[in-house]
């Protein structure tokens, strides 16, 4: 069983929780263009090969499903994609309003355990 030191030390300086991970003496951190860059690059990857799939497969489906199966395949897949439009960023707004608010909740409770 690990014991907690009583009080920080040198060699045991003491860590704010949730703190950000320090970048190594011999590399640098990315730039926010980089990883914007390199964001945007998986995206196209993503969109482009969801598509290729999707042509693909279309043949394989129509095939087994059949003709009347193979369209309310679609008529469910188009509800489902309406779906995420009418979402309107709402899931990613909440997620990170959680965040921000565990954040706090943290930062509070790391206080008073001090």
């Amino acid at each position: 069983m690990k014991t907690i030191p009583s009080s920080p030390s040198p060699s045991n300086p003491p860590v704010p929780p949730f703190s950000q991970p320090q970048a190594s003496p011999g590399r640098q951190p990315k730039h926010a263009a980089h990883k914007v860059a390199w964001g945007t690059a998986l995206r196209i990857i993503n969109i482009g090969a969801t598509a290729l799939v999707s042509i693909v497969m279309m043949p394989f489906i129509v095939r087994m499903l059949g003709d009347r199966m193979y369209g309310l395949w679609i008529l469910v897949a188009t509800f489902v994609g309406y779906y995420g439009l009418a979402d309107l960023g709402l899931s990613s707004a909440v997620n990170r309003f959680m965040a921000r608010a565990a954040r706090g909740w943290a930062a509070n409770l790391a206080a008073k355990m001090s």
